[in-house]
């Protein structure tokens, strides 16, 4: 199978499992959830990590 073919496939799987409610594993209520954005995250925590490995 070529690259492209594969990552179309793969795409289509993990579209498929998200339809299929992968993400709902724990409900999000109050006391699970936190007030940080994951884009907030992202420039936050992420960024600043991918940022320093060269």
């Amino acid at each position: 199978m070529r690259t492209s073919a594969r990552r179309n496939s793969n795409m289509v799987d993990m579209m498929l499992a998200k339809e299929a409610g992968v993400d709902n594993a724990e409900p999000r209520t109050p006391e699970v959830t936190t007030p940080t954005t994951f884009r907030q995250w992202c420039e936050e925590v992420l960024k600043p990590a991918v940022g320093s490995v060269h």
